[in-house]
């Protein structure tokens, strides 16, 4: 395993070409009494139904469990080719490794191919059990940047500012952040953009992080841009188009709970449309979880999108979180973020099973990492 900021490469595309690989991490949990596991199980094997025939799906998991999660697959009556893949998962009920999202980044094979592994929140060893399986090289990489933190479009590709941030605490948590800007910008070939929001006028410099305790600093909301901001792969006039949270009080919230969450997404979304993209909003409930209560946002924007048109379809495929399934006053939200999508000229297909979720941030592209694109498919001017 090498060490360092890798060769200039090409991540693996958020929109673009039909998914052809896609890898989900089944923990040993899915089969006991946890009740979040037993629910993503439950949501995994939604999606899994879903994914065309052409698209091999990897599942990773323990070779104590393998007899489970083979059962399991045979009983869902699959359209898609799976391939069950040894993963030490961590048996622990506080483990995370079911977000396959963040552990790793995947380059694309043109290049060679590689995943590059790191720490992260959601840490794990997935690039090394993929490599196993599939022979694609491993490297290592000193930074912070979790696949749920990074979208990559057809000639650009988004961070937030907690990455800056935490990569330079990496490298040296009193240096310029530059240096972090640097390091992260080394990683794809393509121009990088920061999203966040900042206290003072709207620029469009590279923000710097200052001082950890300072107020005024550059910051970003939500944890993730995965959970509030989606790429579609589209332009308007030159501008790629985005889709950005629009923050609303949901059934059964109080307005007391959604605190600066509306401003702080404004904010955002005026700063991406200031760096040249053209900026759509999408209305983003906020209400009490399953499970807690607490008020949470429903991850509308936590999507899997292709620009190509798979044979026998008429239109690019999206998979869109539906939360009415469990949440039938969500429906009217539900209707209005296929609307919008389908407006765009997608097929939206219904990533249901996720309610149940909303206590963890996550939903299906947190759960999933695609692992392979046709890299035949090519964008038009």
């Amino acid at each position: 395993m090498s060490t360092g900021s890798p060769a200039v490469s090409r991540l693996v595309p958020d929109c673009g070409g039909a998914i052809e690989e896609i890898a989900i991490a089944v923990v040993p949990g899915c089969f006991g009494d946890n009740l979040l596991f037993r629910a993503l199980l439950e949501a995994h094997g939604q999606f899994a139904k879903t994914l065309p025939e052409s698209v091999l799906l990897r599942v990773l998991g323990t070779m104590s469990t393998r007899g489970r999660i083979e059962r399991w697959l045979d009983g869902l009556g699959l359209a898609c080719r799976t391939a069950f893949v040894e993963a030490d998962l961590s048996t622990a009920a506080s483990s995370s490794e079911f977000w396959m999202q963040d552990p790793l980044l995947v380059f694309e094979r043109a290049g060679g191919g590689k995943y590059l592994q790191q720490e992260c929140e959601n840490p794990g060893d997935h690039a090394t059990w993929l490599s196993r399986a599939t022979g694609v090289a491993v490297e290592n990489g000193h930074f912070h940047l979790p696949g749920g933190n990074l979208l990559v479009g057809p000639d650009f590709w988004l961070t937030g500012q907690d990455s800056i941030d935490l990569t330079q605490a990496i490298i040296d948590r009193n240096g310029e952040t530059d240096t972090a800007f640097e390091r992260l910008s080394a990683i794809d070939s393509r121009p990088l953009f920061v999203a966040g929001y900042g206290h003072g006028s709207l620029v469009d410099e590279t923000p710097r992080a200052g001082v950890w305790n300072d107020p005024y600093r550059f910051r970003q909301y939500g944890g993730h841009i995965d959970r509030f901001i989606a790429v579609t792969g589209l332009t308007a006039e030159g501008r790629p188009k985005i889709v950005v949270a629009d923050a609303k009080l949901g059934p059964g919230g109080q307005a007391a709970e959604l605190g600066p969450a509306p401003q702080r997404l404004d904010r955002t979304a005026e700063r991406l449309e200031l760096l040249g993209f053209e900026v759509l909003r999408n209305p983003v409930p906020f209400v009490p979880a399953i499970g807690d209560r607490q008020l949470r946002a429903r991850l509308y924007n936590n999507v899997l999108v292709e620009n190509e048109i798979r044979k026998g379809r008429s239109k690019p495929l999206v998979w869109l979180p539906q939360y009415a399934d469990a949440e039938p006053e969500l429906a009217c939200f539900d209707a209005e973020n296929s609307t919008l999508w389908g407006d765009l000229g997608f097929e939206p297909v219904a990533a249901r099973g996720w309610s149940k979720l909303t206590v963890a941030m996550g939903a299906v592209r947190c759960a999933t990492k695609v692992l392979k694109r046709n890299p035949s498919f090519r964008f038009t001017p």
